[in-house]
């Protein structure tokens, strides 16, 4: 079947659904979908995929709160007193790696 010549008027109307065109440019567009097999094919493509990505989204659980608030980092260690702890530790499995080395020769 030969496209007719407004095709292209009515392309951006076939990616709106129904609720986001006027009335006029949906009798316009429903016109055109009754006599052009290419755009009502895509129209139909083009509303399953919506419809498809509307049911995928409603499937997506809703994801905890990670959010953290000012109370929690106020109570937080800060980064100086983790590294002195860190340094802490780390001497004190030296002096015991030292204390073994020396047992041991």
């Amino acid at each position: 079947m030969k496209k007719h010549t407004n095709c292209k008027e009515v392309g951006k109307l076939i990616y709106l659904t129904d609720d986001e065109i006027d009335p006029q440019d949906q009798l316009v567009l429903s016109q055109h979908l009754g006599s052009c097999s290419s755009c009502r094919k895509l129209r139909q493509e083009v509303l399953a995929t919506r419809t498809l990505f509307i049911g995928f989204n409603s499937a997506i659980p809703d994801f905890p709160d990670f959010s953290i608030s000012a109370a929690t980092l106020a109570g937080a260690t800060a980064p100086s007193t983790i590294r002195q702890k860190t340094a802490k530790i780390v001497r004190a499995v030296s002096s015991i790696a030292a204390v073994l080395l020396i047992a041991l020769f």
